[in-house]
């Protein structure tokens, strides 16, 4: 009886343990070396396989000009030439290989924010900063994207105002223009790009508690904005990054604590999806795209001077497998080279044909034959290019894990009540014979 009991346990326990692992989801986060510098309000860009992390607060709260690149490939950090003057709350994009470093804030002698109208660039194969034109308002809390060679500077705030303002620049001519401001004025907000388009998301009016969940996009073409579906929540101190057509908003803050929020804005369709919560909510932090995959780097683990140095990387299923789907195939790469023809030439008649005379009063001259029959040339592509074995199309890399979520799931639960049914009925039968 008790051998039984002890076979039951065992088995009930190793389906138990079986579905599981089937029926949890695999993560699409993961953890990458540490940046150097623990700070908050960061922010990034890329160039190539590098990420470069600009400026902020560190842990001694001290205003920094600390530039550290990130080098994917060998997930290793590098601190490279420090920005002219230390800033933070500013915002980077990147254009032409080179990092635009706009606005911000500096900080006074007595400790005050100054707001900055002052425009760096950056030169990664000379490892040196210049300085372009300034622009026209100065402000930090800004956000900043680049559209078809022009980057546009968009909200944030001075010392005594919260701005909607809207600023492009011009590297050909380094000029700036100003355009139609975005109809809610904000600060500590994010922003992305699709369909050549820019979309304004989330920021605050002001303290921790104005926080929005305000979407607004912006065409270049005609100047204009337009209002479109709210962020599923309310966020300020945020950041956003556009990858694979779509755009994902990251972190925030609220006198509650720090979001790990991350949803993603689909503006094809104007419509937003949750994903898979940051494994560090933080809010002042960078992301940045780099190929299919999403570097979250620094922020503040808690509202105010709290200081991170976590890198962590999102890599949205859907676009590993879009990127999977563009790779040509190992062995049968695309376009598929042909051998060189073989031409295999029959043998030579034994004798040639007589020389045909047209008949004419002049001399006959005779006309020497083509060597090769006529009746063989008329079908080269049998004889010259042999059938070549069409490669079968591989299986995509994903479908094996599909196949296995979605079928592993059925078959436990199918097995599962035959397996019960059957131990109960062994547990029947050994009773009934120990009582008789």
């Amino acid at each position: 009886m008790s051998r039984v009991i002890y076979l039951a346990a065992f088995l009930l326990s190793f389906i138990l343990i079986g579905i599981g692992p089937v029926n949890s989801q695999s993560t699409e986060w993961s953890s990458k070396s540490a940046m150097p510098t623990s700070r908050t309000e960061v922010v990034g860009a890329a160039i190539g396989n590098m990420i470069y992390a600009v400026g902020g607060f560190d842990s001694g709260r001290q205003t920094l000009s600390t530039v550290e690149a990130y080098d994917i490939e060998k997930d290793s950090w590098i601190e490279v030439s420090s920005l002219p003057i230390p800033l933070h709350h500013t915002t980077v994009v990147t254009y032409d290989g080179m990092l635009h470093v706009i606005g911000g804030y500096t900080t006074s002698p007595q400790g005050g924010w100054l707001p900055s109208d002052r425009h760096f660039v950056y030169r990664p194969e000379s490892d040196t900063w210049s300085e372009s034109a300034r622009m026209p308002t100065a402000r930090g809390a800004l956000t900043a994207q680049e559209i078809d060679g022009r980057i546009y500077a968009i909200g944030g705030a001075t010392s005594s105002a919260i701005l909607a303002t809207n600023e492009a620049y011009d590297p050909l001519t380094d000029s700036w223009e100003t355009l139609e401001p975005m109809p809610t004025p904000r600060e500590h907000l994010a922003s992305g790009k699709g369909d050549g388009k820019i979309y304004v998301i989330g920021g605050r009016t002001g303290g921790l508690t104005t926080n929005l969940d305000n979407n607004e996009e912006y065409d270049p073409i005609t100047d204009s904005w337009a209002r479109r579906s709210p962020m599923p929540s309310r966020r300020g101190g945020l950041v956003g990054a556009s990858a694979g057509g779509s755009i994902f908003i990251f972190g925030g803050e609220s006198p509650e604590g720090t979001f790990g929020n991350n949803e993603q804005y689909f503006p094809s369709n104007d419509t937003w999806r949750v994903r898979q919560r940051m494994p560090t909510p933080r809010h002042g932090l960078a992301a940045v795209t780099v190929e299919s995959s999403i570097y979250v780097i620094g922020g503040g683990p808690r509202p105010g001077f709290y200081f991170s140095s976590a890198n962590e990387v999102f890599s949205p299923l859907e676009l590993q497998q879009v990127e999977v789907e563009i790779q040509p195939p190992v062995e049968a790469p695309d376009p598929i080279p042909l051998p060189e023809p073989i031409v295999e030439l029959p043998e030579p008649p034994p004798e040639p044909p007589e020389p045909v005379v047209e008949p004419a009063p002049e001399p006959q001259v005779p006309v020497i034959p083509d060597p090769m029959p006529e009746a063989i040339g008329e079908a080269p592509e049998e004889v010259l290019i042999p059938e070549q074995p069409v490669p079968e199309e591989p299986e995509s890399v994903n479908d094996p894990l599909e196949s296995q979520i979605n079928r592993m799931p059925s078959f436990f639960l199918i097995l599962l009540p035959i397996i019960g049914a059957v131990i109960l009925i062994s547990l029947f039968v050994v009773i009934t014979r120990r009582k008789n």
